[in-house]
């Protein structure tokens, strides 16, 4: 499947180049595409980023702006690829929004140009577990290459487009600052896991001397954008008590549509954790999959049907 069309010819500005080699992979694809012009920007120095750069240095048509962001480069560009962690209210972003260019991030645009089934996690604790689990678990029940994307280290989610079929699955971590980029795009995971709500990321959410709860209600309308863009098409996997947030009930109309509360045997507690909870191996969803015939798309499809389940099981 070709995805480098979607690049070619165009002037691309990449907000927030990093360390971890996920800015430097999606550059690459970018460059590697076609783009005309691929400008890699960040706030760090350059002696500061010296390997992420002198990855990039092959590509002719990729150039660098840093120690600093210039007004100039987030106009007249056909797209803006902004990393996580970037502040939403960037007066950069404000500039290209007052100019319609648009905003997108990698973890979102990989769903938008992939077209295929995406089992999307989040939460303040336990993504990663959760998501390697599911991850293993698919992996092995159908032994076909399951793609693991989103908030993994040192992975590029464009880069990602290059193992993608018409059969494919994706398997993605999501914290909340990417899913603002699924917001953006108004889209969501045809299933999505919210492992957990608790106080976190304050110092980014409370910034401008926001109160407490002003932060956390910030913070929590980041995590479940994307999930509430397309729930009535797709499945909600969730703790109870997650609920309150989400101004909805387990016996409401509305809720008996998408939402399908996780089951206690999916959990266990973890003392040498400080009391944490985590996702337990020996959770029924593991059990299940020993002599199951797994048809991928059936089974999305069907678990997108869960209009009879309303509460543990």
């Amino acid at each position: 499947m070709d995805f480098q069309t979607y690049f070619a010819g165009k002037k691309i500005t990449l907000m927030g180049l990093g360390l971890l080699g996920r800015g430097v992979g999606d550059a690459a694809y970018m460059a590697e595409a076609g783009a005309a012009e691929v400008i890699v920007t960040d706030l760090k120095t350059e002696t500061e980023l010296a390997d992420s750069v002198e990855q990039l240095r092959q590509y002719d048509n990729v150039r660098f702006v840093l120690g600093e962001h210039r007004e100039e480069d987030f106009l007249n560009r056909d797209l803006i690829l902004v990393a996580a962690g970037v502040p939403a209210d960037s007066m950069y972003l404000n500039t290209a929004r007052a100019v319609g260019v648009p905003l997108k991030q990698s973890a979102a645009l990989f769903a938008e140009l992939a077209k295929i089934p995406i089992i999307g996690v989040t939460g303040t604790r336990g993504k990663s577990t959760v998501t390697h689990m599911i991850h293993h678990v698919l992996s092995e029940v159908t032994g076909e290459h399951i793609i693991l994307g989103g908030n993994v280290r040192g992975v590029s989610n464009l880069q990602l487009l290059k193992d993608v079929q018409e059969d494919s699955l994706a398997v993605m971590e999501l914290d909340s600052w990417q899913l603002q980029g699924w917001g953006w795009a108004e889209i969501s995971p045809q299933i999505a896991v919210f492992t957990s709500f608790m106080p976190d990321h304050l110092d980014y959410y409370g910034r401008g001397g926001k109160t407490h709860e002003e932060a956390m209600a910030m913070y929590f309308a980041d995590k479940p954008i994307s999930l509430r863009t397309k729930m009535r098409m797709g499945c909600l996997l969730l703790r109870l008590m997650s609920l309150p947030r989400l101004n909805c009930t387990p016996t409401s109309r509305s809720a008996k549509k998408w939402y399908w509360q996780m089951p206690r045997s999916f959990l266990r507690r973890q003392p040498s954790h400080a009391g944490r909870t985590q996702p337990s191996e020996r959770c029924a969803g593991v059990r299940g999959t020993q002599g199951y015939e797994f048809d991928r798309r059936r089974d999305l499809r069907r678990a997108g049907d869960l209009s009879g389940r309303t509460g543990a099981t």
